[in-house]
């Protein structure tokens, strides 16, 4: 995830530790919900609702109105964010926490 990618680059600049990060796109699944461990925990009818999420990051006109949208839509939102170029979004579906990002204009 990107937090995680930005994480890591500032604490191996930070430390000085020899080290190249490489980073990869976001591998996704055809209907756009990004690849995880989690969400084998999604029960049938949420993993078809899953894909919301990365659809109304990409699509809203502002983070605030994504968060809405995902309301809307019936996810708990933890945040979603504007912040360097992508936006970031954390949200509960079911027990499950997805977590998505995609790069805006």
């Amino acid at each position: 995830d990107w937090q995680q990618l930005t994480l890591i680059q500032q604490m191996v600049r930070a430390f000085f530790v020899p080290t190249t990060i490489v980073a990869c796109p976001t591998v996704r699944d055809v209907d756009g919900l990004a690849l995880s461990s989690r969400n084998d925990r999604l029960a049938p009818p949420e993993r078809l609702r899953a894909p919301i999420l990365h659809r109304v990051l990409t699509s809203a006109p502002s983070a605030e109105a994504a968060a809405d949208d995902l309301r809307q839509s019936g996810f708990a939102v933890d945040y979603v964010e504007d912040r360097d170029g992508r936006r970031l979004g954390a949200v509960r579906l079911g027990n499950v926490r997805l977590i998505d990002n995609v790069a805006i204009d």
